[in-house]
């Protein structure tokens, strides 16, 4: 037991030290590239701190564990949602531009949504995969050209902005921070797995609870340091983009490789209180275009529940 807590600390302090590098590289690159920091938080910080998940959830289906790899996913997408923008917001209240609203919410609504449709013969197979990879794709295309776009009528396509970084020190920030919140959740999935295993929990519990919490780390540590640094955009675009890309691209991703079967208790409860957090996460970001304390509470209040609720259950 000593050993999985000393690999938890070590996992934390990685992915805290991955996240600080990773902020300042997706702020700077958002600036050289002449696109906003909203964009550079939903791709490089989104889906960048995603990359545990697709990791994890990739050897789970390959070792025959489905019910950790989808569990991951949505328990991720959950934590992310209740646990993540909860904290980011009690730090400081968290600004929304209504764009954000309207495209990045509405993809996230479908993206849950598309995957209600497919799993509802309970599973997931290659057909529904490629489905899921190829939203993924044209939602990226059409995000960055729409990025492009805003800026350019803004005067500040292509112009480095108040950058001063050259290209090299970015990446090696990009790079660094990616590779210690990798390493940082590997280490704390597997000292929490242990601790699990030791508990005698279901794989299911494991990935909606223990693992999401470890592989959902990285977008803590970026959201919550965004948040305390004023960094809006990059706060609420990490977790729009992870949650969007965890749902596209980790299961699509996944499902090439490997059929996924879904726990019973993913098709009764879980999938369903997942649409239910991102439409009441829609609706704070919508209401005065923020997402106030109080409501970071609320979110936070949801997540101990649920986390409590699950436990209790099994």
């Amino acid at each position: 037991m000593t050993l999985f807590i000393l690999l938890l600390l070590a996992g934390i302090l990685l992915l805290f030290g991955g996240g600080e590098l990773l902020i300042r590289g997706a702020v700077s690159a958002a600036e050289r590239m002449g696109v906003s920091p909203l964009f550079s938080g939903l791709v490089i910080a989104g889906f960048g701190t995603s990359s545990p998940e697709l990791v994890v959830s990739l050897q789970a289906a390959l070792q025959g564990s489905a019910d950790i790899a989808v569990g991951n996913v949505v328990g991720s997408n959950m934590t992310n949602l209740l646990l993540i923008i909860g904290l980011s917001a009690m730090v400081s209240p968290l600004k929304v531009v209504m764009k954000t609203v309207k495209r990045d919410g509405t993809v996230m609504i479908g993206a849950v949504i598309l995957f209600l449709f497919l799993a509802a013969d309970g599973s997931i197979g290659f057909v529904d995969g490629c489905i899921m990879v190829a939203c993924l794709i044209g939602y990226l295309v059409y995000t960055y050209r729409d990025e492009r776009l805003k800026e350019a009528g803004r005067g500040l396509s292509g112009t480095p902005h108040s950058s001063t970084k050259s290209l090299f020190l970015i990446l090696v920030q990009i790079i660094s921070g990616l590779i210690l919140l990798i390493v940082g959740s590997d280490l704390l999935v597997k000292g929490a797995i242990g601790i699990a295993q030791q508990m005698n929990l279901s794989e299911a519990l494991i990935g909606l609870t223990i693992v999401a919490l470890g592989t959902s780390t990285p977008e803590l540590a970026v959201s919550v340091m965004a948040a305390w640094k004023g960094n809006n955009n990059i706060a609420i675009g990490s977790i729009l983009g992870s949650n969007i890309y965890n749902i596209l691209g980790i299961l699509g991703v996944t499902s090439l490789f490997s059929t996924l079967t879904l726990a019973p208790r993913l098709i009764i409860f879980d999938q369903w209180a997942l649409l239910a957090v991102i439409l009441l996460f829609v609706l704070f970001m919508a209401t005065h275009n923020r997402v106030t304390r109080a409501e970071g509470f609320i979110l936070f209040a949801i997540y101990v529940a649920y986390i409590l609720s699950s436990l209790w259950f099994g």
